[in-house]
């Protein structure tokens, strides 16, 4: 938010900004949710204790008791880390490194290409020729037209 303080106040305040998530990849994207589906059962069976363990015995996953009484002697601190843990790998998986930007839909900046952030100055460089080419192009049309 705060490039797009500063690009109103060099361009003027009329100027309109809109902020969007760049995609990830699918195959990311779908991991992400099979993942989420993991963690929520994960966090079920620890929340559910050794009450969990029939369920898991149809499923072909039988777990020995002393796993059951030390998963509940730690429940809470299982919880947090399937939670945390979980929560970071997601995180990982959809986040793409995206940032670019685009002035009426002529690429300004992309961190995708060049592996860096802008300056402030790179992006109103950037906005300023895409200005000049669109006001280049609409004086040259309306020279064509006389």
């Amino acid at each position: 938010m705060q490039v797009a303080q500063a690009l109103r106040q060099h361009f003027g305040p009329d100027l309109q900004v809109e902020l969007a998530n760049h995609p990830p990849p699918p195959l990311q994207a779908a991991l992400a949710q099979a993942l989420f589906v993991v963690q929520l059962a994960a966090l079920a069976v620890v929340g559910a204790g050794q009450q969990a363990a029939p369920y898991l015995e149809r499923l072909g996953i039988v777990l020995p008791a002393d796993y059951w009484r030390a998963l509940q002697e730690k429940k809470m601190g299982a919880l947090l880390g399937i939670w945390f843990i979980g929560n970071t790998i997601r995180t990982n998986l959809i986040s793409t490194g995206a940032f670019e930007i685009s002035y009426e839909g002529v690429p300004v900046w992309s961190k995708l290409e060049t592996h860096s952030m802008p300056t402030l100055q790179h992006v109103v460089n950037g906005i300023s020729q895409v200005m000049r080419a669109a006001a280049g192009g609409a004086d040259a049309a309306a020279g064509d037209a006389q």
